[in-house]
This record gives C-alpha cells, structure tokens and sequence, in this order.
C-alpha cells in the first residue's frame, strides 16, 4: 500500500478520510469547551518508530482517548483536559491504553523534533543508515521480540490465523518489526492480517536483552545523545 498516497485523501473534500477529519474537528471544539486547565507533555506513536515532539508542537496539538479508531467522544489540547484521568481509570486492553496526539500544521525534522527513536533490529541496516542522515538524533528503545513458541500461547488475542501467519513468516523462530516489515513489502500478505501480528508482538513481546532504558541511544562516530 502506498501509504502517502493514503494519506492524500484528506485533501479530497468529499472522501471518507475528510468527512473523517471534519467529524473530529467538531468533537474536538465541543470538548475544548468544558475542558479543563492542566501541563501536559505530549508523545508520539506510529507502530515500530517513534518521534520525540519538541515543546513548540504543544500550542498545535490536540488529543484523544481512547484513540481515533475507537471514534471518541473525548478531546482536548495541552493546556486543558480530562483524558489522563480517563485513560487511569480505563481497563482497557495494554495495547489500547493511551492519549493519542494529533499535530496540525507541518513538523519539520530539523525543528520540531528532538529524536527519531527506533527498534535496535534495525541497528547496522540501511533503515539505520537513512536515519542517521536525518537531521536528528536517532534513539534506540529496548526492542521488541517475540518468539513463536510464545505467539501461540496468545492465540485468542487476535486470533489463531495470525498465530499460523505469524509462525510462517518468523526467522529462526522468532518475530520482530524488521520481520513484519519484510513481510509487508513483499507483497504476498494481507496488510491488515500483519497488522494483527504486529498487534501481537507489541503486546507479548519483550527485549530480547533488556539491559538499556527506553531512551538509549547508540554513542559513537554517527552522534552522541544530547543533553
């Protein structure tokens, strides 16, 4: 899938993505409304990689729980809102638990974000190699792993086809997000079927050597971490 061509959607005044976007900016005024005042500090997921926002992103951003795809009814911006409390006291599913943050407006690499942080699979490949060319830092959290013998013991999570997709398309055994990626580009799986295995993995997975925080990153010729 040509994710930028997805994404195109929302410039088309009539498409669903649009109608979508139309649908949350209206829930997102009524909600700042009655929101109330309190510091928040905002942060960015998408799947496998992550970008650590500087704090002039906060003024543009506005926020959601659960996350757009649960359609929700509650919103708010960094100066004011009720999510952290609803999202405390949710029992929401591991995986489903947190703020989503949407930033309007551009976000340019080189000003409006601190860190490009990244699964340590990834280390000594080109995806390694593009992102050091970035001009930001590249981080390194822990990592996930997952092994099949694992995966299986979660068939009803997602489901036991995805257990059996899974098994199929891990390496010596074993799972991580370079070998789902792998998966995708090949064009020989359903997308959203890998998603379902990615779901799995960053639920029950864990570094397969957890000895560094979240925040590591690499020292050496390519940068050190700032201060």
């Amino acid at each position: 899938m040509d994710w930028q061509a997805w994404h195109d959607a929302f410039d088309v005044p009539e498409s669903w993505l649009a109608r979508r976007l139309r649908a949350v900016q209206d829930r997102i005024r009524d909600a700042l409304d009655t929101a109330p005042s309190g510091p928040l500090r905002a942060i960015s997921l998408c799947a496998g990689q992550g970008r650590d926002l500087t704090a002039d992103t906060l003024p543009r951003a506005t926020f959601c729980y659960p996350d757009s795809a649960a359609e929700p009814v509650d919103f708010g911006v960094a100066s004011g809102m009720h999510l952290i409390e609803l999202a405390e006291d949710d029992d929401r599913d591991a995986l489903d638990d947190y703020i989503e943050a949407q930033i309007h407006g551009p976000v340019v690499l080189d000003r409006h974000v601190e860190a490009l942080v990244l699964d340590p699979c990834y280390r000594s490949t080109p995806v390694e190699e593009a992102a050091r060319r970035l001009p930001c830092r590249t981080e390194w959290h822990t990592g996930f792993r997952l092994t099949v013998e694992q995966l299986r013991r979660h068939s009803d999570y997602r489901g036991a086809e995805f257990v059996e997709l899974g098994a199929e398309i891990a390496e010596d055994g074993l799972l991580d997000p370079r070998i789902i990626g792998g998966a995708a580009r090949s064009g020989r799986h359903d997308l959203q079927s890998l998603k379902k295995v990615w779901h799995c993995l960053a639920r029950f997975g864990a570094p397969l050597y957890p000895t560094r925080p979240h925040w590591a990153q690499d020292v050496g010729p390519a940068g050190v971490r700032g201060s």
